[in-house]
């Protein structure tokens, strides 16, 4: 299954429960592949003297519809806490880049790619 800059559309409050039923209609040991924008790049541009034109799209969304602002954010570390703490192993977990065209001009944010595999709850318990 790919979410694809879907799981900050969901509200904080809401996270471990939408995880939880993509795990749910997942077979033992099917995958979730999600890719959520990167808090850790939003940091550092908002720090930068000169902060990307994408800064303010990549913490609150495109806001073209009232399905595209974003009620949530993800540091790589709180990702992979979540997926971990739903059942899923979390067997890839990389940052790469997502573009957007912003006043006609191609621009790129760090977003986070983690892969969590269907796991047994009962073996999550027992290993931590």
């Amino acid at each position: 299954m790919f979410a694809y800059q879907a799981l900050q559309r969901v509200s904080n409050a809401a996270v471990h429960n939408t995880l939880k039923n993509w795990r749910h209609v997942l077979k033992p040991g099917g995958e979730l592949h999600l890719f959520v924008p990167s808090l850790e790049w939003v940091a550092r541009e908002i720090l930068d003297e000169d902060p990307s034109v994408l800064t303010l799209v990549h913490i609150f969304g495109p806001q073209n519809d009232e399905n595209t602002f974003w009620l949530s954010g993800y540091t790589m570390r709180r990702l992979r806490v979540d997926m971990e703490d739903v059942g899923f192993a979390v067997v890839t977990a990389k940052v790469g880049y997502y573009s957007m065209v912003i006043g006609g001009k191609d621009v790129e944010a760090e977003q986070h790619y983690v892969v969590g595999r269907k796991v047994d709850v009962k073996q999550v318990q027992e290993h931590p």
